[in-house]
């Protein structure tokens, strides 16, 4: 398989999915140190994103929680099993993943109708977070996991975030993290 750019944003940007059949697949390279956002597809790439998966899992309010590559690996390659409510991406710049995102879309829990695209896990490289390449990670990392739940029919996009400080809400609490919801226009 090679890869093809679905929507080239610009230059530096461009989603990246399998097409074709039978031909040789290329080394996953990020040419002139761009930013460029991958669909998982292949086994080894569970191995590029797992460093990143521990990063997540320690900053998290489960980071008391002993972490499990194995679990961590086994979730990757779920994304591989051909389930199309599913799907994993993952930033590479300059030969390193600095990003990943993890998103699922299903039917709302409490209605009949709509289908609804949820992120189920949204990271950028810790060290990049505060700079200005973090800030492009994550704007691609969000237009990629828009643009997937929309082709999959979804009308809404909901971002669960699990990791960092939120403050105390009543003594004694923890903030478990904030959810966003993004309209995507149109009916699903």
């Amino acid at each position: 398989m090679e890869l093809a750019p679905v929507r080239p944003d610009s230059e530096s940007q461009a989603v990246a999915q399998p097409t074709g059949a039978a031909v040789p697949k290329p080394a996953r390279v990020s040419p002139n140190n761009r930013l460029r956002i991958f669909l998982l597809t292949r086994a080894e790439e569970a191995e590029l994103v797992v460093p990143l998966i521990r990063d997540l899992h320690a900053e998290s309010p489960f980071a008391h929680l002993r972490f499990s590559e194995k679990k961590a690996r086994r979730r990757v390659l779920s994304y591989l099993k051909g389930n199309a409510n599913q799907a994993g991406f993952f930033v590479l710049y300059k030969q390193r993943v600095v990003g990943i995102v993890s998103i699922a879309v299903g039917p709302h829990y409490l209605s009949e109708e709509g289908l609804v695209a949820t992120c189920l896990s949204y990271s950028v490289d810790p060290k990049l977070r505060n700079s200005m390449l973090g800030g492009r990670v994550a704007a691609l990392m969000l237009r990629t996991a828009r643009q997937w739940a929309r082709a999959q029919g979804a009308s809404m996009l909901t971002i669960h975030g699990t990791s960092g400080y939120m403050g105390r809400m009543s003594k004694g609490a923890k903030a478990m993290g904030v959810n966003v919801g993004i309209e995507l226009g149109g009916t699903a």
